[in-house]
């Protein structure tokens, strides 16, 4: 009961300080980096320790107070949890319940509205220096970032090259570890007309690999998919269903489905792929599919990052990020928009917003490398393995660290700049 409690005052005064920042001037508590993330899923709402117990106890009425809360915006943005590094707590964790990935992409009356709500509580709650990472499809529905008010001491960073980059090296690492050569393999990618997707058909273009299969379900992007081949050898395929999909040596998903692709019933048509990198909310396979495929000796992996010195509190779906009750320790791992959060208030790299392009995606990536975070596959039941080898030779040398170029104000002065 005094958990609740203390949680009860926590939201009162957030709420609080989100109505004094917008109408009376910024409040600011955090040193450090603010990332900023919306509820990815109803479910998330129920992780968070205000409400947590209270739902359990109302059992299958809470199903229907869940909907109406979001439905009619009726929660503020919260807290949900800290970002935490070397020097201890460093940002918070922004959660907008209202603005769940299936109303943000539908555009929803209250979805967009309670994200900018949730950007204010964020400049309320952070001092100088300070960027907001924007989370999942919080940063597409504020036009890529570029909605969100900026100066010279509050920037939002998208982690969309980030993802793009990370996730090319992934494909590129788990192809390596199966034995195939990039020069010889054929990539799938699925969501190949949107800007994650292009973006990595192209850098896997560029690195060497055979052959992309570019799937989308909109005929509208088949012209953008077409301009692939001035990249090398792309098929343009057209699929609105998970069984039209081509086969091939490795997948790369970036999609938002209302519900997983694949479940236990497509083994078959998934033992084909000897990787799979999965950057779709929700995730294209459902547990019981991830089981059956990595029985079978298949790879997959979210894309994710590990830091050994930074963490965050907050549980993410998937258990990306958060508590982990059996090993008594708090995750290490973070999503890519975390990730380059991170690394940008570390002074690793300037703040992207806009289209990811391959050569910001190669640049964030090697930014990512240098400031101490490595590459893990982690699967849809929260288990991760380290990438032991390095994952740098995969990079071309056309980018340097020396070419990054940082502005003296994105360097904090209570960091140490040796980390990495």
């Amino acid at each position: 009961m005094e958990r609740y409690r203390a949680g009860i005052k926590e939201y009162i005064q957030d709420s609080l300080m989100a109505y004094a920042g917008v109408h009376f001037g910024k409040v600011r508590l955090y040193d450090g980096p603010m990332f900023l993330i919306h509820s990815l899923t109803e479910d998330s709402l129920r992780l968070h320790p205000l409400f947590k117990s209270l739902l359990k106890k109302l059992g299958k009425r809470s199903d229907v107070i869940v909907r109406m809360a979001i439905n009619h915006d009726l929660i503020s943005p919260i807290r949900v949890g800290e970002l935490r590094g070397p020097q201890g707590v460093c940002g918070a964790v922004v959660a907008s319940p209202t603005a769940t990935i299936p109303r943000l992409v539908l555009r929803q009356n209250g979805a967009v509205s309670s994200l900018k709500r949730a950007i204010s509580l964020a400049g309320c709650l952070t001092r100088t220096n300070t960027i907001i990472g924007l989370g999942a499809m919080s940063a597409s529905s504020l036009s890529l970032g570029k909605a969100v008010g900026t100066n010279d001491m509050v920037r939002p960073t998208t982690g969309h090259n980030s993802t793009v980059g990370w996730s090319a090296l992934l494909i590129l690492e788990g192809l390596s570890q199966s034995r195939m050569e990039p020069s010889e393999s054929t990539v799938v990618v699925l969501g190949a007309g949107g800007n994650i997707g292009l973006s990595v058909s192209k850098l896997l273009l560029n690195s060497g690999v055979k052959r992309v299969i570019a799937v989308d379900s909109s005929s509208a992007k088949t012209e953008r998919m077409v301009e692939l081949q001035t990249y090398g050898q792309v098929e343009v395929v057209i699929a609105q269903d998970a069984k039209e999909i081509p086969r091939g040596d490795a997948l790369f998903a970036a999609v938002s489905e209302p519900k997983p692709l694949f479940s236990s019933g497509d083994i078959n048509q998934l033992s084909g792929y000897k990787v799979i990198v999965d950057d779709s909310f929700p995730q294209i396979l459902t547990e019981s599919a991830y089981k059956g495929y990595t029985s079978l000796g298949g790879r997959y992996t979210m894309v994710v990052a590990t830091h050994k010195d930074w963490y965050s509190t907050f549980e993410l779906p998937g258990r990306i990020s958060g508590y982990d009750k059996v090993n008594d320790n708090y995750r290490h791992n973070h999503p890519l928009c975390q990730a380059e959060a991170i690394a940008a208030f570390l002074g690793y790299i300037e703040p992207l917003t806009g289209l990811a392009d391959e050569t910001n995606a190669l640049r964030a990536v090697k930014a990512l490398l240098r400031a101490g975070f490595q590459p893990v596959f982690h699967g849809v039941d929260g288990g991760s393995r380290p990438v032991w080898r390095d994952v740098s030779r995969w990079i071309p040398n056309g980018v340097r660290f020396e070419d990054l170029k940082v502005p003296s104000y994105l360097v904090p002065s209570l960091m140490s700049m040796e980390l990495g």
